[in-house]
């Protein structure tokens, strides 16, 4: 595709049956009002079609690099397959991520004044370890078989 050729994606006319699908569910909900949730199915519709639109132009997978809370709750180990199991891992590494970095502000911010104390230290250990035994507990529970 040259510079100023316009991507397939961005032409409705050249849309797979499918692309089109999304994009027609997108359009309904657009006219279904104003609310932060509709909104939040916009976003997911929108990135659902991009990634279709994707895999349909041969655009190669990259991996997103995980962050720190992904990292600590093994966000991509997921033998069962289970939806749940995702989401408890990411609302679990949001929050780890939400304590990391309010962590990293105050520590950028810190002067002799208003040091960093041994006990937000020792806070932002146990709430970091506290959130990963936490979603090991739900997954757990989520898996369980008995």
């Amino acid at each position: 595709m040259s510079d100023n050729q316009v991507p397939r994606r961005a032409v409705l006319e050249q849309l797979t049956t499918e692309e089109l699908a999304i994009y027609d569910t997108i359009q309904a909900i657009e006219k279904l009002g104003a609310d932060s949730r509709l909104t939040n199915i916009i976003v997911q519709l929108t990135e659902a079609k991009n990634n279709l639109s994707d895999y349909v132009d041969g655009v190669p997978l990259v991996e997103r690099p995980l962050t720190r809370g992904q990292e600590l709750v093994g966000f991509r180990f997921n033998p069962s397959g289970l939806n749940e199991v995702d989401k408890a891992k990411q609302l679990s590494a949001d929050l780890i991520d939400i304590v990391l970095d309010n962590h990293d502000i105050k520590i950028a911010n810190a002067t002799a004044e208003n040091p960093i104390t041994y006990d937000r230290n020792i806070l932002k250990t146990l709430a970091v370890t506290t959130l990963v035994q936490a979603q090991m507990a739900v997954v757990k529970i989520l898996t369980w078989t008995k």
